[in-house]
């Protein structure tokens, strides 16, 4: 069994950078990070399971909690870093909440989503391929755009992972 350990700071130039990367070589962003997922999830002990254990453990596995609404799948995870990717049933949602700790950079993968963001009030849709950035502290939700399953892939980092219901 092996861990999985990297560091990974992303700025306005380094997204821009991956952007330009992801047309020369997949088209758009959302393939380009699709690919890296899979070879992460193919590569990489998961702790997926492990996280479902602990949920259970405590009484707070968030997707019966959600009706089935989403399933979160994390790929990789260090003290300071998630990624993990959501799938959102037809009409599904994360609902609102926010991080104390970490901001969020959302890849839209298949399917539209839609982010909404309080404090300022805000609502921004998402394609395949476009990324969104929602700072720590920043109260939102994501669901699906229309009436299909959606997914995408989240980055959230970097600080310890908190996720505060409203």
């Amino acid at each position: 069994m092996s861990n999985l350990t990297f560091t990974l700071s992303i700025d306005e130039n380094v997204l821009q950078k991956l952007e330009r990367l992801a047309a020369r070589k997949h088209k758009n962003v959302a393939a380009l990070v699709h690919d890296y997922l899979v070879s992460l999830s193919e590569t990489a002990e998961t702790s997926e399971d492990r996280d479902r254990a602990e949920g259970e453990a405590k009484g707070s596995d968030r997707e019966s909690e959600q009706g089935g609404q989403y399933r979160v799948n994390v790929l990789a995870k260090t003290d300071t870093l998630r990624m993990v990717t959501v799938d959102l049933a037809a009409g599904g949602c994360v609902p609102w909440h926010y991080h104390s700790n970490v901001s969020d950079m959302f890849f839209c993968l298949e399917q539209p989503i839609v982010i909404e963001t309080r404090s300022p009030d805000g609502r921004v849709e998402l394609r395949p391929g476009q990324t969104y950035r929602v700072a720590r502290g920043q109260p939102h939700r994501v669901g699906c755009a229309n009436a299909k399953p959606c997914t995408f892939a989240l980055l959230q980092g970097v600080g310890v992972y908190d996720f505060v219901p409203l």
